[in-house]
Protein backbone atom coordinates (compact mmCIF):
# COMPACT_ATOMS: atom_id res chain seq x y z
CA UNK A 1 0.00 0.00 0.00
CA UNK A 2 2.93 2.48 0.90
CA UNK A 3 4.07 1.74 -3.07
CA UNK A 4 1.04 2.08 -4.19
CA UNK A 5 0.76 5.81 -2.40
CA UNK A 6 4.39 7.27 -3.20
CA UNK A 7 4.00 6.11 -6.73
CA UNK A 8 0.60 8.25 -6.86
CA UNK A 9 2.41 10.96 -4.93
CA UNK A 10 5.08 11.28 -7.58
CA UNK A 11 2.32 11.15 -10.79
CA UNK A 12 0.53 13.76 -8.80
CA UNK A 13 3.81 15.88 -8.41
CA UNK A 14 4.68 15.27 -12.19
CA UNK A 15 1.20 16.49 -13.12
CA UNK A 16 0.84 19.83 -10.66
CA UNK A 17 4.41 20.67 -11.86
CA UNK A 18 3.24 20.15 -15.94
CA UNK A 19 0.40 22.06 -15.03
CA UNK A 20 1.89 25.12 -13.02
CA UNK A 21 5.58 25.19 -14.16
CA UNK A 22 7.46 27.22 -16.81
CA UNK A 23 4.84 27.54 -19.74
CA UNK A 24 6.61 25.99 -22.88
CA UNK A 25 8.06 28.50 -25.45
CA UNK A 26 5.75 28.63 -28.33
CA UNK A 27 7.88 30.11 -31.57
CA UNK A 28 5.14 31.28 -33.75
CA UNK A 29 1.46 30.79 -34.92
CA UNK A 30 1.34 28.35 -38.21
CA UNK A 31 -1.69 28.64 -40.30
CA UNK A 32 -1.07 25.79 -42.38
CA UNK A 33 2.05 24.76 -41.01
CA UNK A 34 3.38 23.34 -38.23
CA UNK A 35 7.07 24.75 -37.82
CA UNK A 36 6.28 28.50 -37.70
CA UNK A 37 9.56 30.64 -38.38
CA UNK A 38 7.58 33.96 -37.52
CA UNK A 39 5.25 35.08 -35.05
CA UNK A 40 2.94 34.68 -37.68
CA UNK A 41 3.57 32.33 -40.36
CA UNK A 42 0.66 32.03 -43.20
CA UNK A 43 1.67 29.21 -45.68
CA UNK A 44 -0.79 30.09 -48.48
CA UNK A 45 -2.95 33.19 -50.11
CA UNK A 46 -3.91 35.83 -47.65
CA UNK A 47 -7.02 38.10 -48.20
CA UNK A 48 -7.66 41.52 -46.03
CA UNK A 49 -11.13 42.76 -46.13
CA UNK A 50 -13.30 45.83 -44.29
CA UNK A 51 -9.86 47.41 -43.64
CA UNK A 52 -11.25 51.01 -43.27
CA UNK A 53 -9.76 52.73 -46.26
CA UNK A 54 -10.25 56.07 -46.36
CA UNK A 55 -9.69 58.22 -49.09
CA UNK A 56 -8.05 61.26 -47.39
CA UNK A 57 -5.44 58.80 -46.17
CA UNK A 58 -1.87 59.39 -47.79
CA UNK A 59 -0.08 56.11 -48.43
CA UNK A 60 3.85 56.48 -46.63
CA UNK A 61 4.78 53.09 -47.78
CA UNK A 62 4.11 49.23 -49.21
CA UNK A 63 4.43 46.39 -48.31
CA UNK A 64 7.12 43.80 -50.12
CA UNK A 65 7.98 39.88 -49.63
CA UNK A 66 11.99 38.92 -49.02
CA UNK A 67 14.24 36.10 -50.58
CA UNK A 68 12.34 34.41 -47.22
CA UNK A 69 8.57 35.15 -47.92
CA UNK A 70 8.54 37.03 -44.78
CA UNK A 71 6.35 40.44 -45.45
CA UNK A 72 8.49 43.71 -44.49
CA UNK A 73 7.69 47.15 -44.97
CA UNK A 74 9.32 49.31 -47.70
CA UNK A 75 10.02 52.90 -47.78
CA UNK A 76 8.35 54.60 -50.45
CA UNK A 77 10.02 57.38 -51.89
CA UNK A 78 8.29 61.13 -53.27
CA UNK A 79 9.45 59.17 -56.80
CA UNK A 80 6.49 56.46 -56.36
CA UNK A 81 3.01 57.66 -56.15
CA UNK A 82 -0.21 55.10 -54.99
CA UNK A 83 -2.61 55.85 -57.44
CA UNK A 84 -5.84 54.88 -58.42
CA UNK A 85 -6.49 50.62 -58.15
CA UNK A 86 -3.29 50.30 -55.95
CA UNK A 87 -1.37 50.90 -58.99
CA UNK A 88 1.95 52.26 -58.34
CA UNK A 89 3.52 54.73 -60.89
CA UNK A 90 6.28 56.87 -61.35
CA UNK A 91 6.84 60.46 -61.03
CA UNK A 92 9.66 60.74 -63.17
CA UNK A 93 9.80 61.00 -66.45
CA UNK A 94 8.75 57.51 -66.93
CA UNK A 95 5.31 58.44 -67.00
CA UNK A 96 3.14 60.86 -68.64
CA UNK A 97 0.58 61.54 -66.94
CA UNK A 98 -1.60 64.74 -67.89
CA UNK A 99 -3.34 67.12 -65.79
CA UNK A 100 -5.67 70.07 -66.93
CA UNK A 101 -5.09 72.83 -64.91
CA UNK A 102 -6.77 76.54 -65.86
CA UNK A 103 -5.45 79.50 -65.66
CA UNK A 104 -7.51 83.18 -65.07
CA UNK A 105 -5.08 85.61 -67.03
CA UNK A 106 -7.72 88.84 -66.81
CA UNK A 107 -4.11 91.31 -67.82
CA UNK A 108 -2.05 90.87 -71.09
CA UNK A 109 1.21 89.11 -69.92
CA UNK A 110 -0.06 87.85 -66.52
CA UNK A 111 2.66 86.73 -64.30
CA UNK A 112 1.81 84.23 -61.69
CA UNK A 113 4.49 83.98 -58.68
CA UNK A 114 4.53 80.56 -56.49
CA UNK A 115 1.91 79.19 -58.54
CA UNK A 116 0.20 76.30 -57.26
CA UNK A 117 -0.91 73.24 -59.66
CA UNK A 118 -1.16 70.31 -56.84
CA UNK A 119 2.20 68.79 -57.10
CA UNK A 120 2.55 68.77 -53.44
CA UNK A 121 -0.97 66.78 -52.87
CA UNK A 122 -3.26 64.81 -55.57
CA UNK A 123 -1.37 65.70 -58.56
CA UNK A 124 2.30 64.74 -57.30
CA UNK A 125 2.42 62.02 -59.76
CA UNK A 126 1.35 64.28 -62.99
CA UNK A 127 3.85 64.72 -65.34
CA UNK A 128 2.78 67.34 -68.24
CA UNK A 129 0.55 70.20 -66.89
CA UNK A 130 -1.68 71.42 -69.70
CA UNK A 131 -3.07 74.95 -69.35
CA UNK A 132 -6.16 76.29 -70.43
CA UNK A 133 -8.96 79.13 -70.21
CA UNK A 134 -6.04 81.64 -71.01
CA UNK A 135 -7.16 84.66 -72.63
CA UNK A 136 -4.00 86.92 -72.47
CA UNK A 137 -0.25 86.07 -72.81
CA UNK A 138 1.16 84.54 -68.99
CA UNK A 139 4.30 83.44 -67.73
CA UNK A 140 5.68 82.52 -63.96
CA UNK A 141 8.44 83.26 -61.50
CA UNK A 142 7.71 79.87 -59.92
CA UNK A 143 5.80 77.11 -59.25
CA UNK A 144 5.04 75.35 -55.87
CA UNK A 145 5.30 71.74 -54.56
CA UNK A 146 8.41 71.05 -56.14
CA UNK A 147 10.81 67.63 -54.73
CA UNK A 148 14.29 66.46 -55.62
CA UNK A 149 13.72 64.93 -59.12
CA UNK A 150 10.64 65.70 -60.05
CA UNK A 151 10.19 66.43 -63.54
CA UNK A 152 6.89 68.33 -65.21
CA UNK A 153 6.02 69.84 -68.93
CA UNK A 154 4.44 72.69 -68.85
CA UNK A 155 2.30 72.48 -71.88
CA UNK A 156 0.83 75.89 -73.93
CA UNK A 157 -1.79 74.37 -76.58
CA UNK A 158 -2.98 77.91 -77.22
CA UNK A 159 -2.24 80.88 -79.04
CA UNK A 160 -0.83 82.99 -76.43
CA UNK A 161 2.58 83.09 -75.61
CA UNK A 162 3.77 81.62 -72.14
CA UNK A 163 7.12 82.23 -70.15
CA UNK A 164 9.28 81.22 -67.27
CA UNK A 165 11.30 83.89 -65.82
CA UNK A 166 14.54 83.52 -64.05
CA UNK A 167 15.38 83.51 -61.28
CA UNK A 168 12.65 86.37 -60.29
CA UNK A 169 12.30 87.47 -56.65
CA UNK A 170 8.74 87.36 -56.61
CA UNK A 171 8.62 83.93 -55.88
CA UNK A 172 9.78 81.98 -52.61
CA UNK A 173 13.40 80.84 -52.98
CA UNK A 174 12.14 77.43 -53.23
CA UNK A 175 10.10 77.81 -56.02
CA UNK A 176 12.32 79.68 -58.50
CA UNK A 177 12.79 78.77 -62.05
CA UNK A 178 16.45 78.67 -63.46
CA UNK A 179 16.61 78.77 -67.14
CA UNK A 180 20.13 78.80 -67.76
CA UNK A 181 19.36 81.02 -70.62
CA UNK A 182 20.93 84.70 -72.25
CA UNK A 183 17.91 86.44 -71.25
CA UNK A 184 16.01 87.01 -67.92
CA UNK A 185 12.95 84.91 -69.58
CA UNK A 186 12.88 81.69 -72.16
CA UNK A 187 9.69 82.54 -74.03
CA UNK A 188 7.25 80.42 -75.94
CA UNK A 189 5.29 81.97 -79.03
CA UNK A 190 1.95 80.47 -78.80
CA UNK A 191 1.76 76.47 -79.13
CA UNK A 192 4.88 74.93 -77.55
CA UNK A 193 5.95 73.18 -74.02
CA UNK A 194 8.53 73.85 -71.09
CA UNK A 195 10.21 71.04 -70.15
CA UNK A 196 11.81 71.48 -66.34
CA UNK A 197 13.22 69.21 -63.43
CA UNK A 198 13.18 69.86 -59.82
CA UNK A 199 16.89 69.71 -58.18
CA UNK A 200 16.36 69.64 -54.56
CA UNK A 201 16.70 73.48 -54.52
CA UNK A 202 14.85 74.91 -57.48
CA UNK A 203 13.57 74.57 -61.08
CA UNK A 204 16.04 73.92 -63.78
CA UNK A 205 14.98 74.45 -67.45
CA UNK A 206 15.65 71.66 -69.32
CA UNK A 207 14.34 72.19 -72.81
CA UNK A 208 12.14 74.53 -74.74
CA UNK A 209 9.93 72.82 -77.74
CA UNK A 210 7.93 75.99 -79.91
Amino acid sequence: MKKINVILCLLLFQYGYAQFGDPPQVKGVGINTTDPKETLHVNGKIRVTDTDLDVDRTMVSVIGIDDEGTLNKIAVGNGLVMVNNNTIISAGSGYYSIINHTLVTPNSNTEFDNLDVGLAGDYSYKTVIRFTGQTNHFGFSGITGGFAGKHVILLNPSSKNMKVIDESRGSDEENRILTYGNGPFETINGQGAIEMVYDGYQWIVLNVRQ
